[in-house]
C-alpha cells in the first residue's frame, strides 16, 4: 500500500460521525462491542469558519510606517447541515434522553434546563478528492472536542435539512488522547486536524474487561489492510506492537476493566 498525496482537491462532501465522550475525552465506548459514534446522516455541509488575524497599521511620520498581524481572538466556529434527523445523535448533543409514549418515540427539544450544560463531542467528517494524477483519496477533519447545538427546524414544502451550530474546542490531544507535540504535529494546541488517506478513514473505540484479547471491527467496515491501520491507543498510549487484523486489533497487554481502546483506521 501506498501513502496518498498531500496534493488534492475536493469534490464532495461524504459522511460525518459524531462520538459521546468520557471523562476523558476518549470515543465513549461502553464494552468490548465496537463503538462508532452516531452517524449524521445524510451530510449536505460542515462549514467551519476561521476568523481573521488582527491586522495593526502603525503610523509615523503622517503616513502608513509599517503593518503586522496578531492572532484572532476569536476561535473557528461552523455549522452542519444534515438531511435526515436522528434522535439518537440529538440526545448526545442535547444531553436529554430518547423516550417513549406507548409506541411513540420523544426527544425533548429547544431551550431546556439542560440548556448551557450541553457536553462536549467528538466529531470526524470526510469528503472525497482528487489528486493530481485523478487517484481517489479522502480529505478528512477531525474535532477532538466540541460543543455542537441541534437547531429545530421549521414546516414547510421543501425537503427537510437540519442544522447543527459547531463550536470547536481548543485542545491539547488527539481523538485517540496522544498529546499534540512541536516536535511531530508543529503545535501543542490546536481546535482541528486535517487528514488526507487512501481509503475511508475511521475511528473506533472498546472498553476493556480484563477479558477479552481481541477487539473487532463491525463486520459491514472491516479496514483495507492491516497497512491502513494507523494506531491503536489503550487509554491515550500507542500500542506500537498490537497484533493486527482485518478484522480487529489485540492490544499487546490484555487491556484491564475500564480502559479505552481506540483506533484509527481506513475501510473499502
Amino acid at each position: 500500500m501506498t501513502a496518498p498525496s498531500v496534493r488534492f482537491t475536493g469534490s464532495g462532501f461524504r459522511y460525518c460521525t459524531v462520538y459521546a465522550l468520557d471523562s476523558n475525552g476518549y470515543p465513549a465506548a461502553s464494552s468490548t462491542t465496537v463503538y462508532e459514534g452516531v452517524q449524521a446522516e445524510g451530510a449536505k455541509t460542515l462549514e467551519l469558519n476561521e476568523p481573521e488575524p488582527r491586522i495593526i497599521n502603525i503610523s509615523g511620520d503622517d503616513r502608513l510606517y509599517a503593518m503586522d498581524a496578531l492572532p484572532a481572538l476569536e476561535g473557528m466556529n461552523g455549522t452542519l447541515t444534515i438531511a435526515r434527523t436522528n434522535m439518537a445523535l440529538e440526545a448526545i448533543v442535547r444531553a436529554v434522553t430518547n423516550f417513549t409514549v406507548g409506541e411513540a418515540k420523544g426527544l425533548v427539544g429547544g431551550i431546556t434546563d439542560k440548556s448551557g450544560s450541553e457536553p462536549q463531542c467528538g466529531l470526524m467528517a470526510y469528503r472525497q478528492a482528487l489528486t493530481e494524477a485523478g487517484a481517489r483519496v479522502y480529505e478528512s477533519v477531525v474535532i477532538p472536542r466540541a460543543l455542537l447545538f441541534a437547531r429545530n427546524s421549521g414546516y414547510n414544502e421543501n425537503a427537510a435539512e437540519y442544522a447543527f451550530s459547531v463550536v470547536p474546542q481548543l485542545v491539547t490531544k488527539h481523538l485517540w488522547g496522544t498529546a499534540l507535540a512541536a516536535n511531530v504535529e508543529g503545535a501543542t494546541q490546536a481546535q482541528v486536524i486535517r487528514f488526507v488517506t487512501q481509503y475511508k478513514p475511521y475511528v473506533v473505540a472498546w472498553k476493556g474487561d480484563n477479558v477479552v484479547t481481541k477487539f473487532l471491527f463491525a463486520a459491514a467496515r472491516q479496514a483495507v489492510s492491516t497497512d491502513k491501520i494507523h494506531g491503536v491507543w489503550v487509554n491515550g498510549v500507542k500500542d506500537a506492537t498490537a497484533t493486527l487484523a482485518t478484522d480487529g486489533v489485540t492490544p499487546t497487554s490484555k487491556p484491564g476493566s475500564g480502559d479505552m481502546v481506540v483506533c484509527f483506521y481506513e475501510v473499502a
